[in-house]
């Protein structure tokens, strides 16, 4: 694969947000991924911050998943109690 604007030239990457070669005269290397240079760095950025906060969320959910999963046992085990006990 060869860079999008220098066609000549051979790619080191693929910007993260448009998928298109990159040499490397044309990419700037974000946190999240390699960018064009003055053209996606930006939505470079925006998809690393919506990892982020996706990432976030996944850990809460599976925190309250966790959590509900201990409070339904807890709460069976206090039915079987008031079964076993009424069943007397």
């Amino acid at each position: 694969m060869n860079c999008y604007r220098h066609p000549p030239l051979p790619a080191v990457g693929i910007c993260r947000a448009c998928g298109k070669g990159l040499c490397s005269g044309c990419a700037a290397d974000e946190p999240f991924g390699l960018a064009c240079r003055d053209c996606c760095e930006g939505r470079v950025a925006a998809i690393g911050r919506v990892f982020a906060v996706s990432a976030g969320s996944a850990r809460w959910s599976n925190s309250m998943i966790r959590s509900q999963a201990v409070f339904l046992v807890a709460f069976g085990v206090v039915f079987l109690g008031f079964a076993a006990c009424c069943a007397t």
